[in-house]
């Protein structure tokens, strides 16, 4: 690893978890709970990431390490640990003392998000294991790669809170919107969806219980609403919950004796009769271009249109079905993606939100091609 970098973007430190990441003012007692339980685990998590030559130690909010105290390390958490979760917790105003050091933690830091820290010279850690600890220019801790340990198993989100989620975040990126934007009402999110109202309510409930988004107005009648008010955090969650989630969907690869993607738009274009529209790196071309070369065709219909699209592909298209290096791929998937495509440059495309969770998902250039296109498209 390259000598460790000079804290040289020192600003004002955090105070305290709390004053960080929470406005505990009006808080529910359920979210109330879901704050006290975060902050625990955010300092266990810190904590392991410690020799016990550190002598590391809970208190008040921060982990002190050193005898006698000399360093509080503050933990700030970030969420997936993607750049844009990284440059959003930099833009806070962190106030702390003298001898607080943050430390970013996320479920799993990227390796973009890695180099933006390291640029900067800030601490972070994730529950994979991995850490880097920087206390200038007297203590540097590194663990990578990760300690041989299971992470911590995360909550999966429900079927019926992703698919509410992406309908939202899709609706607000079409209006333009950003931090403080209405949020669909839950009947839009029920045609989109095809979710109960009874099951959009309780995603939407759990999605204002983790300050995502909060209820405005009156409890109920016309004048009754949501907004967002955190919705960058929520994208890059929803992203990572909606990757762990992705095995479950049904695919298949086609083989085409051609590499142009554009001739494989055209074949789907002439043999799928199905409704589909185009994610991953052929739309991110058509939304905001980064990639030198687009290596596949990511097409998406839904599960009752799944077979048909197959047989199209196959049959009168010529597509030969393989099992692994496909130039085209065929993704059965839940109404919300193609309910929020739309029609950019002649090509039905998913929504910003679902083209940038698919680019993440693929990994390598197409997670660079994932952060330029939230720059560029999605802007939160």
């Amino acid at each position: 690893m390259p000598g460790a970098p000079t804290h040289s973007d020192r600003t004002s430190l955090p105070r305290s978890l709390n004053s960080i990441i929470f406005e505990k003012k009006g808080f529910s007692p359920s979210r109330m709970k879901t704050v006290v339980r975060r902050e625990k685990s955010l300092l266990e998590l810190l904590r392991s990431a410690l020799p016990e030559e550190a002598s590391p130690r809970v208190d008040a909010g921060r982990v002190v390490v050193g005898r006698p105290a000399r360093w509080s390390l503050v933990p700030v958490w970030i969420g997936e640990g993607l750049p844009a979760d990284v440059r959003r917790a930099r833009e806070r105003d962190l106030p702390g003392g003298r001898n607080d050091v943050p430390v970013f933690l996320a479920r799993g830091m990227s390796p973009g998000a890695r180099a933006l820290l390291h640029e900067q010279g800030a601490s972070w850690a994730d529950e994979s294991g991995s850490a880097v600890i920087r206390i200038d220019p007297d203590l540097l801790i590194v663990r990578l790669p990760p300690e041989r340990r299971r992470p911590p198993r995360v909550g999966a989100w429900s079927a019926a809170r992703l698919a509410t989620a992406e309908a939202a975040l899709a609706a607000l990126v079409r209006g333009g919107g950003g931090p403080g934007g209405s949020a669909a009402r839950a009947a839009e999110l029920v045609s989109a969806t095809g979710f109960s109202y009874q099951q959009t309510s309780k995603a939407l409930a759990a999605l204002d219980a983790e300050g995502y988004t909060a209820k405005v107005g009156p409890e109920r009648g016309r004048t009754a609403g949501r907004e967002f008010r955190d919705p960058g955090r929520l994208l890059s969650d929803w992203a990572g919950h909606s990757a762990r989630a992705a095995g479950a969907d049904e695919s298949r690869q086609f083989h085409v004796p051609w590499r142009d993607v554009a001739d494989s738009l055209d074949l789907v274009e002439r043999t799928v009769t199905t409704a589909w529209c185009a994610s991953g790196s052929a739309a991110a071309d058509r939304l905001a271009p980064f990639l030198t070369r687009v290596p596949d065709l990511l097409i998406r219909v839904t599960a009752e249109d799944f077979d048909r699209a197959c047989q199209d592909l196959s049959g009168e298209g010529g597509a030969v079905e393989v099992e692994t290096g496909g130039r085209i791929h065929l993704l059965a998937s839940p109404p919300q993606i193609l309910a929020s495509a739309s029609s950019v440059q002649g090509v039905t495309v998913a929504s910003p939100v679902r083209v940038y969770a698919d680019l993440l998902r693929a990994g390598g250039r197409s997670a660079d091609a994932a952060e330029f296109l939230r720059e560029r498209v999605i802007g939160f």
